[in-house]
This record gives structure tokens, sequence and C-alpha cells, in this order.
């Protein structure tokens, strides 16, 4: 469970994220909200990457701040939106020092792991990954932190990812919303991305923020407001329609 109450952070002088109050309990969670809204930062100050103004962030019972970050590391992972290699490792280098294996549990694990199979990453293990293609990347990076959940000894008890469809094919989006689907019936997971149509499709919870504040909090993604996609996301009447089933739909994206 994460618990943020009263929140501040200053950006800049123009923006910041004020007076947020959340508890995020176990289920995958979409973080909503048009460019600069504040979903980066709000991920950013959840991760204990950046520290509030005002406010605290708990995640279970551990504090969240810069000058926890060890602890942090053992209760929460973070898929950042920008990824940066500085070295050229292999996929398969990268696992095993981030996740902290021998070669030969490395080679154990890559054998025969779901998360390794979904993901299509047999084939770019022995690849440096500053050759790989972007959504081949996404893919090398959501493995390290799916697997960095899925550790028997100090499991992550909280996801959270930033914009993860990028660059994924249909097929890997499709495995990834099935095995998070999974993942959040054990942990909090919060997915900050623009799939609104992927939103407002399935039934989970949604938070959707808009110019640094919480705009609302739905138990089920489908319910967003025709107005709220009108508003908030400044969409035109046009590009709403709506199913049999009377889910909206956004056309021509």
């Amino acid at each position: 469970m994460i618990k943020i109450s009263n929140v501040s952070y200053k950006i800049s002088n123009e923006f910041e994220l004020k007076e947020l109050n959340l508890t995020i309990n176990p289920g995958v969670h979409h973080l909503l909200g048009p460019n600069g809204a504040g979903k980066t930062s709000l991920l950013n100050l959840i991760s204990g990457l950046c520290a509030v103004d005002k406010g605290s962030i708990l995640i279970k019972d551990l504090e969240v701040d810069p000058l926890n970050l060890r602890a942090l590391s053992k209760v929460r992972a973070y898929l950042l939106q920008k990824q940066t290699a500085h070295f050229a490792l292999t996929v398969k280098a990268m696992l095993t020092i981030t996740l902290s294996l021998t070669d030969k549990e490395i080679d154990k694990l890559c054998e025969n792991n779901i998360i390794i199979k979904g993901l299509d990453l047999k084939p770019l293990l022995n690849r440096v990954i500053t050759g790989l293609s972007g959504g081949e990347t996404q893919r090398a990076h959501l493995a390290r932190v799916l697997l960095h959940c899925a550790q028997e000894i100090n499991p992550a008890s909280c996801l959270l990812l930033d914009e993860p469809f990028t660059g994924l094919d249909v097929a890997h989006k499709l495995w990834l919303n099935q095995y998070l689907s999974l993942l959040g019936e054990c942990i909090t997971i919060i997915i900050s991305h623009h799939e609104l149509n992927l939103a407002l499709n399935l039934a989970q919870p949604c938070i959707i923020i808009n110019k640094g504040r919480i705009h609302s909090i739905l138990s089920d993604s489908r319910d967003i407001e025709r107005t709220t996609l009108l508003d908030v996301f400044n969409l035109p009447v046009a590009a709403l329609i709506e199913t049999n089933e009377g889910i909206l739909q956004i056309i021509g994206i």
C-alpha cells in the first residue's frame, strides 16, 4: 500500500504538485493526464528520487525519502520514462548486475522464466544494450524491473512504470497487460501512460491528474466521464464514440 498525505512539490515558479492525498492499495492503477500534468514528477516522489516539499509518502510503513534509497530499493521497482545506458553491457550482464545474481543463477533464470519468455528476451541476452532498437531496449528494462518484483528474496511490493508501452508492439503490450493484471493481485502497481483507449476498456482503478492536482480517482477506469475526456485531455466531441456496451472510445488514434 502507498499512502500520500498532503504532499506538495514545487517544480518551477510556474508549476507545482499541490496538496495531493492518495491511498493506493494493491492492484493495477492507471495514472492518466495530459503532457505536463505532473505524472512523472509524482512517480519520482513516490520512488524517492525526489524529496517532497511538504507532506509525507509511505510505502507500507517505510517513509519515502531520497535518504532512504537503499531501503526503498528493496520494496519498490521503478521503470523510468527515459533509460540511459552508460556502459556497453549485454542485456544478460545488465540483468546479472542489477539483480545481484551469479552467472549460473542468471543462466538458470533465463532458461525458463515467464518474464523472459513473455518479452521475447532470449534473442537479446547476448546483445549489447546500446545497440538495441527502442522497443528492444524497452523490453530489456521492463524485464529488469519485473524480475526485481519477482525475486524470491526481498521481492518488491510496489511497481512504478512510467510509459511502459512506449516502443512495444501489440503482442508485447498484450502480454504486459495480462502479466500486470496477475501481478496486481499481490502488489501495488502504478502505470503512467497515454493509452486512453486501453484504460477505457479495463475494469481497473485510475488516477487522473491535471495541472499538478488530482482531478479524479476512479475504482473502474471504464467510468471516466465524457466531460473529463473533453476538458482534461482537450479532445473534440467528434473523437468520442460509445460502444454497444456503453464504453467510451476515442477514434482516430
